[in-house]
């Protein structure tokens, strides 16, 4: 028995490697989306005043960013609301990227168009406030079973909301 015990600690950890490995859930890659979000805003705003300006590339973490909260090591809030002047354009289309976002706070800016259908692969969100924008439609909230909290007033949605949207959004407080 004590002969095979090496071979089976190392078939563990090669398991527990190629799990980190492929998984990709880390500190490093919500670093990484989150440039890629600084990036794709500001390609659509000519005025760079928002929040993200203030993210370092260079930093170890994103924790310290402004509008940036971390539980653990995960990135696990954005807030970029009521940025002065107002960050305009899409809605950046990868939000999904990070895995453990439960708060997104976008309202008080000036964006527009139809709301990407990636927003409604983060599964993790509890807090969705996209109020005070130009948004057209697109806003499926079937997948986001943990939401206890959405705000999309004052925008020009229009369309209809999913017949299952009170089941599926149990948890919505009112």
């Amino acid at each position: 028995m004590i002969v095979f015990w090496p071979q089976l600690v190392g078939v563990v950890l090669l398991v527990f490697v190629a799990a980190v490995v492929v998984d990709g859930s880390s500190l490093q890659s919500d670093k990484d989306a989150l440039i890629d979000l600084k990036r794709f805003l500001q390609q659509n705003n000519a005025a760079h005043w928002g929040k993200y300006e203030q993210w370092r590339e260079g930093d170890a973490s994103p924790c310290g960013w402004s509008g940036i909260v971390c539980t653990g090591s995960r990135v696990t809030g954005i807030d970029l609301s009521n940025s002065m002047p107002q960050t305009q354009g899409m809605l950046y289309p990868h939000f999904s990227s990070l895995t453990a976002l439960a708060s997104l706070d976008l309202s008080g800016n000036a964006f527009s168009g139809p709301i990407p259908a990636d927003l409604g692969q983060c599964a993790s969100l509890r807090y969705l406030n996209l109020s005070y924008n130009i948004l057209e439609s697109g806003l499926d909230v079937s997948r986001l079973v943990n939401l206890e909290t959405l705000d999309v007033t004052v925008n020009r949605l229009n369309g209809t909301i999913n017949a299952t949207f009170p089941l599926n959004c149990s948890s919505l407080v009112a």
